[in-house]
C-alpha cells in the first residue's frame, strides 16, 4: 500500500469546489487514485491568518472536502475506519494541521470526527491551547492531555509534526498508544532545520510507541543539496535510528517547493527507484511506502 501523510491540497477549496483535477497544483485527488492509495489531506490553517475564525475556516473547508471527495464517490472515498482499509480502494484521510480549530477546551473535537476527521496536528508552529509549537515553546496542557485521551478513545491519530520539543517530551510520556509525525526530516542530517526536523532521541521515541515518522520533501529541512537523493539519505538515516518499521512518507506536497526531482505526486516513483539503486529489497520499500502507516491505521482507527 502506499500512503502519503501529507499534503496541503485542501486550502484549494478556498478557492475551488473540486479537488479532483488541479493541474497548477502538485497533487490532486485523480492523481492520488493514480499513483498512490491513502492521502492525509491537511487542512492548515496559518495561526497568524484565521484569528478567531479558526473553527468556522475549519467547517467550511472539511465540508467542501467531504463533498469533493463524494463527486467521485466511484474512485475514492474518506477514509472512516479500519473495515475501509481492509477492504482496499483509494482514500483521503481529513486532518487537521494544528489545533486551534478545536476551541479553547478542545469543545469541536467530536464534531469534527463525525464529520471524518481522523488525524489531528496538535500544534502548527505556535502555541495554542492544546500544547507548545515548535516555533513558541510551551507545556502539554491538561487540554492537551484530555483531547490527546479522547483522540485515542474515539480513533484519531495523533500527530507531532509542529510540535515544540518540551510537549512532545510530555506527550510521549502521556500516552502509551501509536503516535506518529506525518512530515519533517533528520536533524542529524540538517542541523539547521532546527525542531521542525526529529534528533534521533526522537525518532526512537516515536517508535517506541509503534509509532511511524514520515520523512518529507522541504528542502530547507534536507540540507546539503536537496533533491531524491537526500530525500533517501534522510529515509536511510531514520530507519538506521529507529528502525525500518518506523518510517514512512510524508512529502509535503502543495505545502513547499520540494526539489524538482519530486515537485508532482506522480513523480515519486523516482525515489523509490533512488532506494532500489541502494540496494533496498521491494519489502523494504513497501513498508516506507505505506505499509508502515498502515500499520498504525489499522490499530488507531475505528473499528
Amino acid at each position: 500500500m502506499r500512503i502519503d501523510t501529507h499534503w496541503d491540497t485542501p486550502m484549494y477549496l478556498l478557492k475551488t469546489d473540486d479537488l479532483w483535477h488541479l493541474p497548477d497544483a502538485q497533487a490532486d485527488l485523480q492523481r492520488l487514485t493514480q499513483h498512490i492509495d491513502v492521502g492525509v489531506l491537511a487542512i492548515y490553517l496559518d495561526d497568524n491568518d484565521y484569528i478567531g475564525r479558526e473553527a468556522d475556516t475549519f467547517r467550511f473547508i472539511q465540508k467542501k472536502l467531504n463533498a469533493s471527495i463524494a463527486m467521485h464517490a466511484d474512485q475514492i472515498a474518506v477514509l472512516h475506519d479500519r473495515k475501509q482499509l481492509a477492504a482496499g480502494g483509494k482514500y483521503g484521510i481529513i486532518a487537521a494541521e494544528g489545533g486551534r480549530c478545536l476551541g479553547a477546551h478542545g469543545e469541536n473535537l467530536s464534531e469534527f470526527f463525525e464529520n471524518g476527521m481522523r488525524w489531528l496536528g496538535l500544534t502548527w508552529n505556535y502555541r495554542n491551547a492544546l500544547a507548545g509549537g515548535a516555533k513558541e515553546e510551551n507545556d502539554l496542557t491538561e487540554v492537551g492531555k484530555q483531547v490527546v485521551k479522547r483522540c485515542g478513545e474515539l480513533g484519531i491519530v495523533v500527530d507531532t509534526a509542529h510540535l515544540g520539543e518540551t510537549s512532545f517530551w510530555q506527550l510521549v510520556k502521556f500516552t502509551d498508544r501509536p503516535i506518529v509525525c506525518s512530515h519533517t526530516a533528520c536533524r542529524h542530517l540538517c542541523p539547521e532545520a532546527g525542531v521542525r526536523a526529529f534528533s534521533d532521541e526522537q525518532l526512537k521515541a516515536v517508535a517506541a510507541l509503534g509509532g511511524v515518522t514520515g520523512m518529507c520533501f522541504v528542502p530547507s529541512f534536507l540540507g546539503g543539496q536537496p533533491g531524491v537523493a537526500r530525500v533517501a539519505d534522510h529515509i536511510e538515516h531514520a530507519a538506521e535510528v529507529a528502525g525500518i518499521d518506523h518510517v514512512g512518507l510524508g512529502s509535503d506536497l502543495d505545502g513547499c517547493q520540494p526539489p524538482v526531482e519530486l515537485n508532482r505526486l506522480e513523480k515519486q516513483y523516482v525515489l523509490w527507484d533512488e532506494l532500489r539503486r541502494r540496494g533496498w529489497k521491494e519489502e523494504e520499500i513497501d513498508k516506507v511506502a505505506g505499509n508502515n502507516f498502515r500499520r498504525v491505521l489499522q490499530e488507531v482507527l475505528p473499528k
